[in-house]
C-alpha cells in the first residue's frame, strides 16, 4: 500500500490521468498506469486500486458520451471482450500462484507495456489506413477477444481496441462514446474474477474510494481537451513513458 508521499503521489496522478485519458483520448490510461503503479508499488496492488477507478471513469464518462457510440462496433466487439475476460482469468490465476521471489506479475505487465507501446508508436508514426475500415462480425469478435484477455492481464486492452476503431475513421466524440461502453462491460466483468484472486480487497477499495473524485475530475478535463486539441502529441509523449516503464519493470524482474 502507498506510504510514501512520492507512493501517495502517484496513486494521485493514476487517478486523475484515469478520468482524463478515458473521457478525453479514448482509454490510454491503462497501458501508462498500470506499469507505472506496478513499478512504484506492485503488480497485485496496481491491478487492483484500478479496476474500480477505471470502471469509475467509465460511469462517469456515460454522463458526457451517453448515447453518442456507434452500436455496430459495440455489437461485435462487447461479447467478445467478456468471453476474453473468461479466457484470461486461468492465465492471470497462473501467475498469481506463481508470484514469490521474482515479480512475475509485473514483468508480464512490462512485457505486455512494451510489446503494445512499440506497436502503438508505429501506428501513430506510420498511418497506413488512409480509408475507412469496414470490419466484419469476425473482426469484431477477435478484436474484443484479445480486448478482454489481455485487459485481465495488465488493463492494457484498450490498446487492441483502439486498433480495431481508429481506422474506421469514427469522429472524437463517438469514438470516445464506443470506447466508453465496451471498456464498462469489459471492466465490469473483472470484478468478481479479481475478487476471487484477491486483487479486490479492503485496502485496494479503500484506495479506490478515497481517489474516485480525483477521477471525475479528470472525465472534465478530458471530455474539454476531446474536443479542443489533437491527441497526437499526447500519445507519442505517453507511448515513450510507457516504454521506459516496462523496460524498468521487465529489468527489476529479471535482477
Amino acid at each position: 500500500m502507498p506510504t510514501t508521499p512520492t507512493e501517495i503521489a502517484v496513486v494521485i496522478f493514476c487517478a486523475l490521468f484515469a478520468g482524463i485519458s478515458k473521457s478525453g483520448f479514448a482509454g490510454s490510461v491503462g497501458i501508462l498506469a498500470t506499469p507505472l503503479l506496478a513499478i512504484t508499488l506492485n503488480a497485485r496492488f496496481a491491478l487492483g486500486l484500478l479496476l474500480p477507478l477505471l470502471l469509475a471513469a467509465d460511469i462517469f464518462n456515460f454522463y458526457h458520451f451517453w448515447k453518442q457510440w456507434s452500436r455496430p462496433a459495440l455489437q461485435m466487439v462487447v461479447p467478445g471482450c467478456i468471453f476474453g475476460v473468461l479466457l484470461g482469468w486461468p492465465v492471470l490465476n497462473f501467475i498469481n500462484r506463481l508470484e514469490g521471489s521474482k515479480d512475475i506479475m509485473g514483468a508480464a505487465i512490462g512485457i505486455i507495456a512494451i510489446t503494445f507501446g512499440s506497436f502503438r508508436l508505429y501506428r501513430e508514426l506510420k498511418d497506413t489506413t488512409p480509408t475507412p475500415f469496414r470490419p466484419t462480425k469476425g473482426h469484431g469478435i477477435i478484436a474484443g477477444t484479445a480486448t478482454g484477455f489481455i485487459s485481465t492481464l495488465a488493463h492494457q486492452g484498450g490498446v487492441i481496441t483502439q486498433m480495431y476503431l481508429l481506422p474506421q475513421k469514427l469522429d472524437a466524440t463517438t469514438f470516445v462514446g464506443t470506447t466508453t461502453v465496451i471498456y464498462f462491460f469489459t471492466n465490469f466483468a473483472k470484478v468478481p474474477i479479481f475478487f476471487a484472486e484477491g486483487l479486490l480487497n479492503p485496502d485496494t477499495l479503500r484506495w479506490a474510494a478515497y481517489n474516485i473524485p480525483l477521477v471525475f475530475i479528470g472525465t472534465a478535463i478530458g471530455t474539454y481537451l476531446n474536443r479542443r486539441i489533437s491527441s497526437k502529441l499526447f500519445n507519442r509523449i505517453l507511448i515513450v513513458f510507457v516504454l521506459l516503464t516496462g523496460l524498468k519493470l521487465v529489468a527489476r524482474a529479471w535482477n
